[in-house]
Order: C-alpha cells, then structure tokens, then sequence
C-alpha cells in the first residue's frame, strides 16, 4: 500500500525493489529510489595506524546465530598459533550471548575473547571501534533473508572508523568491499575465517593499506552527500 500510493520511495539498497518485484509482484521501478545507510564522516575520530591494536578484532552487533561470531570463536585456536596476541572484541548482546560466554569458557579462551555488551555512549563506542585493527561479519548465507536485502549499518561504522571487514558474501555490497581492497569475503567456517585473519594481521603493510582503503570508500556514503544527492532527484 505505501509503495503504490507514495511518490518517491528510498531503498537503502538496490536488492529491495528486486525483492518487491520477486517476492510480492510490486514493480514500481519509476519511484524506487536507491538511499543508502550513512555515516557523520566529519564526527569520526580515526586513529593512526601506530596508535591501533593491530591485532585485535572487533564485532559490532546483535548476538544471534545467524551472525556467525561462534565461528570466529571456533576459529582462535588456529589463530593464536600464529597470532598468539590475538584479541577478539564484542561489542553487542542478544540472545545468543549466554551461548558464546559459555562457549569461550568450555574452550578456555577467556584471555583472547572480550564480551563488551551493548555500548550506548556513542563517544565510548567510536574510541573502541577505532582502536580495532579491523573487524568482522561473517553472516550465515542460510539464515540471511533479511541482510540480503538491507545494508548492514555495522558494515559502514566498521569502515567510516578506518577498519576493513572480513565477511561473508551476504551483504549487496560485499563484492565491491573487497573489489576496492577494504575488505575480503570469506566462506562461513572458521577455516576461511582463520586464514583471512592471520593473512592482515601477519602483513602491516596491507592492513595499513585496507584501513587506508577503507577510509577512501566510505567518503561517498557521507549523509550530506546521500541527502543532497537524494533530494536533488525529487
């Protein structure tokens, strides 16, 4: 009802109007407009790449088995063998919190797994996420109905705060990430997952280089540049 009687309608991605015309028949292609997530890019303190943890991931997000982190857990034991500083951060909560405390307990890896819980100072939330050497979001491609078609908010604050992302090809944007060298898909199992961590976290010339990368893709998804394009089409 709101798409056939509204007179712009913004998608936050292009995999919407396709999802419409797909699933229910809609096709109003002539008034979909695609308006993507964005971030404050002259809000964001980034650090210098001496000033980062260079071996410390971090995950931002809601904790449900179908965002994969139990798997970045599975996967410490390899990593450690060649990154014996690793640090994993999580920053978020959900029902699968329990599940992944008790999982970090049971393998003995409490000195490697740090569980933040939700963080609502958002000043707080930027200084962690910008001492992160990168970050992840390894989404289960079985259960990702709804990421398929949205654009993951965590996906921009990872990169609006310099950091690369390691994920799975769920995302509409997964594949342009890792085209532009800001990013690398990885299949969803700890094995991808472990190799893709050792190989930045084992190269600072090319982590420094995806962070720099990073910081380049983002500038485009800045909202004054989103909202004037946006309201310029109207």
């Amino acid at each position: 009802f709101c798409v056939k009687n509204a007179d712009v309608v913004w998608n936050v991605s292009p995999r919407i109007a396709e999802g419409r015309k797909n699933l229910h028949g809609i096709n109003f292609s002539d008034k979909q407009k695609v308006v993507p997530i964005g971030v404050w890019s002259d809000k964001i303190k980034r650090r210098t790449f001496a000033e980062i943890k260079n071996h410390q991931l971090l995950f931002l997000g809601h904790l449900l088995e179908k965002q994969g982190v139990q798997l970045v857990i599975d996967a410490i034991p390899d990593i450690i063998k060649k990154i014996p500083d690793f640090h994993f951060l999580v920053i978020g909560g959900g029902e699968y919190d329990k599940i992944l405390r008790n999982k970090v307990e049971i393998m003995k890896l409490n000195k490697y797994v740090t569980f933040s819980g939700w963080i609502k100072d958002r000043k707080r939330l930027d200084r962690l996420l910008s001492e992160s050497a990168f970050a992840i979001a390894p989404y289960d491609p079985s259960q990702a109905e709804y990421t398929y078609y949205a654009d993951p908010t965590k996906i921009k604050d990872y990169l609006s705060a310099g950091l690369p992302v390691i994920m799975t090809s769920v995302p509409y944007n997964a594949q342009k990430i890792q085209d532009k060298k800001c990013g690398y898909i990885v299949n969803y199992n700890k094995e991808s997952i472990a190799k893709r961590v050792i190989d930045l976290m084992k190269d600072n010339v090319k982590l420094m280089n995806y962070r720099e990368n990073a910081i380049k893709y983002v500038k485009q998804y800045d909202w004054m540049l989103i909202f004037s394009t946006a309201l310029q089409s109207l």
